[in-house]
C-alpha cells in the first residue's frame, strides 16, 4: 500500500496514532569496521580506545548517535509532510555499560507518545542501542516538536543593474 502525498498539511491525529509504537530498526547504524562515504560524521566519534574512556566524550557520542538515529527515522516517518518540520527540544541518555571503541551498534527507535501543545505535535522518542549479541548499551530519549510552516515564496533572480554613474556637480568636496 502506497503513502499518500500530504504536501503541505500536517499530519492527523489518526496517522500519527498508527505510527506510535511502531519499532523503526536501524541495522549495523554504528560499525566502526566498515567506513561508509556517505556516513555521517557524527558516528565516527571513538577513533581510539582513550576517547571512550573520557566520560564527557562518551556522553556527547551518546547524544550524537541518539539524535542521528532518531532523525533518520523521524524523517523518514514524515517524508510525505513536506512544510512538516521537526525540532529537537529535549533529549536524556541513560548509559547500560560504557560504549567500546570496537562496538557494532544496533539501534531501535519507537515514536512513543504524541500530544498537541501550542499549535505544534509533541512527540517523544525512544532510540535502544544494542551491540551485536543484543545486549543493551545505551538508550536515548528525546522529544521532538513538529509544526507546519508555510513554505517560501520561491527566489526570483532579478538582473542586476550597474549603478548609474554619478553627477560630479554632486561629490563631497573638502
Amino acid at each position: 500500500m502506497g503513502r499518500h502525498r500530504a504536501g503541505d498539511a500536517a499530519p492527523s491525529r489518526d496517522w500519527i496514532d498508527a505510527q506510535i509504537g511502531k519499532r523503526h530498526r536501524l541495522s549495523r547504524f554504528h560499525d566502526p569496521s566498515i567506513a561508509l562515504d556517505d556516513q555521517s560524521a557524527l558516528l565516527w566519534l571513538f577513533p581510539t580506545r582513550a576517547d571512550v574512556g573520557d566520560y564527557a566524550h562518551r556522553d556527547e557520542a551518546y547524544r550524537n548517535l541518539g539524535t542521528s538515529a532518531a532523525l533518520n527515522v523521524m524523517r523518514n516517518v514524515f517524508a510525505d509532510f513536506d512544510s512538516y518540520v521537526l525540532h529537537l527540544s529535549d533529549q536524556r541518555v541513560v548509559e547500560h555499560r560504557p560504549m567500546r571503541a570496537d562496538d557494532t551498534l544496533h539501534s531501535d527507535v519507537f515514536i512513543e507518545t504524541y500530544e498537541a501543545s501550542d499549535g505544534a505535535d509533541v512527540y517523544g522518542v525512544r532510540v535502544v542501542f544494542t551491540d551485536t549479541i543484543g545486549a543493551l548499551v545505551f538508550t536515548d530519549h528525546a522529544t521532538f516538536v513538529g509544526k507546519l510552516e508555510p513554505q517560501q515564496a520561491p527566489i526570483h533572480d532579478e538582473e542586476v543593474k550597474p549603478p548609474a554613474k554619478s553627477d560630479p556637480g554632486l561629490a563631497a568636496s573638502s
